[in-house]
């Protein structure tokens, strides 16, 4: 290592001492989805575990866009302005995706998609048109070709929640 890349590196270490942190990688050891928190264990800090740290910027009952992180997978948190609490920004593995806008969500999981306005989601909706369809009989040309009709219903149960 040459004098420069020496003095880079002294450089680097006294900045890392001197200055907080803002960015963090560390493993997701818990998630509390209710509190909209989780629990992360930084490896690089002789293992050390930072509690509570938030899913989203404002805890405030309002949601916008929520991300609920996987156990045991990794995550990148930020500093949140000068105090001492971190936000989770990204994560390797999701458990949970949601979106809201007004009374309109759209959230994803292992289990399925949800796209819900209301009280209505498009699940429902999509099984009341089949179920709707399915007694249909045509007198003059093709009937509905139920084989099919019943195949897509059982995909929609699979695809939407």
């Amino acid at each position: 290592m040459g004098k420069a890349d020496e003095i880079r590196h002294s450089l680097r270490e006294l900045m890392r001492r001197t200055r907080p942190d803002i960015t963090m990688l560390a493993k997701v050891i818990s998630v509390n989805e209710s509190a909209l928190t989780c629990d992360l264990k930084d490896d690089d800090q002789d293992e050390l575990v930072y509690k509570n740290v938030r899913l989203r910027p404002v805890i405030d009952g309002q949601e916008s866009v929520t991300l609920i992180p996987k156990a045991n997978t990794w995550a990148l948190a930020i500093k949140i302005e000068d105090s001492e609490q971190w936000m989770v920004i990204a994560c390797g593995e999701v458990e949970k995706f949601k979106w809201k806008v007004g009374d309109a969500s759209l959230e994803q999981t292992a289990s399925g998609l949800k796209i819900k306005k209301g009280t209505e989601t498009l699940r429902e909706a999509l099984i009341d048109l089949i179920e709707g369809l399915e007694p249909i009989i045509i007198l003059k040309g093709r009937n509905p070709n139920k084989a099919k009709i019943q195949s897509a219903k059982t995909k929609i149960q699979n695809i939407l929640q």
